[in-house]
């Protein structure tokens, strides 16, 4: 039987340089990737960002909006003018009219606690 040695075997030295070649190019791509993922999240982060800030302006022009057309009714009965039933619905539509979902709220029927499960 041979006899077995205690040999430490390493690399041919024509296997080192594509090894390198190999491990440097995993490491790049790795970089890269993880720099390309990190600018990515970061360009969604900002158009969201820029999209709630947008949105954000766009209720508050409407809220400030929808505040004039009760304003005008608040002012009308504080002064002391006295609307009969048709004169208060000509009034209210006509400020109804034309404009958005927001401002429809202001003029939508209360219903009472007790009426609002029908």
């Amino acid at each position: 039987m041979p006899e077995l040695k205690d040999e430490v075997r390493t690399l041919p030295r024509t296997w080192i340089a594509p090894i390198a070649v190999g491990l440097v190019g995993l490491t790049l791509s790795f970089l890269a990737f993880w720099s390309a993922q990190r600018a990515d999240a970061e360009r969604i982060a900002n158009i969201l960002e820029f999209r709630a800030d947008w949105r954000t302006r766009d209720l508050e022009a409407k809220i400030r909006q929808s505040g004039g057309a009760v304003e005008n009714v608040a002012i009308a009965m504080a002064a002391g003018l006295r609307f009969d039933v048709e004169e208060f619905k000509r009034l209210a539509a006509r400020a109804h009219r034309g404009l958005d979902h927001v401002n429809s709220l202001q003029w939508a029927q209360r219903v009472p606690r007790g009426e609002i499960s029908a």
